[in-house]
C-alpha cells in the first residue's frame, strides 16, 4: 500500500507524545514492506523542503502564525493545504492517516485527502477538536462529565472564540472513513461532544527499544547528580495541568520521609526549576533511557483529561512503578496497586504517600514494575497496534 501519515510536528525537531507514537508506527509500517511519505510542518523556512530520512521521504512544510489565530486558521491554513493537495495529487496514497493536524496543517487537510480518492483515518490524541486547550473543567474534575457547551468553550478561548469552529471540525470529519481514539477514556469523551463512530487502538511502544545497560544508569546518575539519591521521575514541562503545584507539594510531604527524595524532570527547558528539583531539559536516546532507568518512581500528576500519556508507556517498558493521574486514560495502563497507583493528584496527601511508599520498598518497586512491563508488552505493543492498524487500512 501506498500510505501518508500527517502531523503538526515530526521527530527529531519534535518530542511531543503524538509525533513519537506517529513516527513509530510510520516506521514499523514500512518494514512491513508499505510505500510511506510524511508531511508535517516546520516554523523556520530554512528548514523546509523535502528529506530522505530511514529510506521514507518527509515533507517538511514552512507553516507559522501567532497563536491567537489557531481558531481560524487550523480549520483551514492557507499556507499548507495546497501544498498538502499538491503533495498528495504526486504521491497517490490508497490510504492518508491524520494525526494532530489541529495547528497548523489544519483539518481542511482531511478533505483534500479524501477527494483525491484516499482512504482517510484520523488519531485523536487529545481533546481539541472538541475543546481550546486542556479540558480541566469544574465538572469534569468532580463528575468526569467532559461536556463542552457553548458558554464552556467561550469560557475556556475567552477573546479567541471561533462561533464556527465546532461547525467545521464537524464538517471535515465527514471526510474520514475512521476516527480512532487513543483510549476508552477518550473515546467518551468525543461522543459526549458530538463526535461519534469512534473506534480505539492504543499506542504501541517497542519494548527492545527501552533496554539500558547498567553502565549508562551509573553514567547518568554520576552526571547529573543522582548518586546515592531516589529518584522521582516527571517527563514533560512542570505546568498547572500538568500538576506542578500537586507534585511540588506532595514532594515536600516525601522529602519529610525520605530525605534523599529527589524530583527530575525531563522533556522541558533546563530553567531554574527551584529548590530540589534537577531540570534535565529535552533528552533522548541513551540519556532518556537511563532516566528511566535511573528512577524508583516515575510519576504523572495531571489536573486535566490526558489521553494516554506517553511517559506512562515509557516507564512501563522500562520496569518502572507509576503513579498517575486518575484524570483520562491512565487507569487504562496502569493497574492499581499492581503496577503502580491511581490517584487523585489533588489529594496531595495521598500521592506523597503512594510515592513514599515506592521509594521505601524496593521489593514492590521491582514486583510493580516487572508486571508493568508484562502488561505493556502483551496489551501495548508496537507490533499488534501495526498489525491492528494495517488490518483497518485494509478493509
Amino acid at each position: 500500500m501506498r500510505i501518508l501519515y500527517l502531523n503538526d510536528d515530526w521527530p527529531p525537531e519534535a518530542m511531543g507524545g503524538a509525533a513519537r507514537v506517529a513516527s513509530d508506527l510510520a516506521w514499523k509500517v514500512v518494514e512491513r514492506g508499505h510505500k510511506v511519505e510524511i508531511i508535517t510542518t516546520v516554523r523556520n523556512r530554512r528548514e523546509e523542503g523535502v528529506f530522505r530520512e530511514k529510506g521514507v521521504i518527509v515533507h517538511r512544510i514552512y507553516a507559522n502564525y501567532h497563536e491567537r489565530w489557531r481558531a481560524w486558521l487550523s480549520l483551514y491554513n492557507p499556507q499548507t493545504v495546497e501544498k498538502v493537495k499538491k503533495i498528495i495529487s504526486e504521491f497517490k496514497p490508497e490510504v492518508v492517516h491524520a494525526h494532530n493536524v489541529h495547528f497548523y496543517l489544519s483539518y481542511a487537510c482531511l478533505k483534500v485527502a479524501k477527494k483525491s480518492g484516499a482512504k482517510v483515518f484520523l488519531t485523536a490524541h487529545d481533546v481539541m477538536s472538541f475543546a481550546y486547550g486542556k479540558l480541566k473543567t469544574k465538572k469534569f474534575l468532580e463528575k468526569g462529565d467532559c461536556y463542552l457547551g457553548f458558554w464552556d468553550r467561550i469560557k475556556q478561548a475567552r477573546k479567541r472564540f471561533n462561533p464556527f469552529r465546532e461547525f467545521f471540525i464537524r464538517y471535515y470529519l465527514r471526510y474520514v472513513d475512521k476516527i480512532i481514539a487513543v483510549s476508552e477514556a477518550l473515546k467518551d469523551a468525543l461522543e459526549q461532544n458530538g463526535i461519534d463512530g469512534v473506534g480505539v487502538l492504543y499506542n504501541g511502544i517497542d519494548i527492545f527499544k527501552w533496554r539500558v545497560e547498567e553502565g549508562e544508569v551509573e553514567r547518568f546518575k554520576t552526571e547529573n547528580g543522582l548518586v546515592d539519591k531516589k529518584t522521582v521521575l516527571f517527563g514533560g514541562r512542570l505546568s498547572e495541568a500538568k500538576g506542578e503545584k500537586q507534585l511540588r507539594k506532595a514532594m515536600e510531604i516525601v522529602k519529610k520521609v525520605v530525605s534523599e527524595a529527589s524530583l527530575v524532570v525531563f522533556g522541558g527547558g533546563k530553567e531554574d526549576l527551584g529548590k530540589g528539583v534537577i531540570g534535565l531539559g529535552r533528552i533522548e536516546g541513551n540519556d532518556l533511557r537511563a532516566a528511566y532507568g535511573a528512577a524508583e518512581v516515575v510519576v504523572v500528576p495531571s489536573v486535566c483529561f490526558d489521553s494516554l500519556p506517553t511517559v506512562i508507556l515509557e516507564a512501563m517498558a522500562s520496569g518502572k512503578p507509576v503513579v498517575a493521574t486518575k484524570f483520562g486514560g491512565a487507569k487504562e495502563m496502569v493497574v492499581d496497586g499492581e503496577t503502580g497507583y491511581i490517584v487523585n493528584p489533588f489529594n496531595t496527601e495521598d500521592l506523597a504517600k503512594k510515592i513514599t511508599e515506592l521509594l521505601r520498598d524496593k521489593e514492590k518497586v521491582e514486583r510493580f514494575g516487572l508486571l508493568g512491563k508484562e502488561i505493556v508488552g502483551e496489551k501495548f505493543n508496537l507490533e499488534r497496534q501495526v498489525d491492528e492498524i494495517l488490518s483497518l487500512y485494509k478493509k
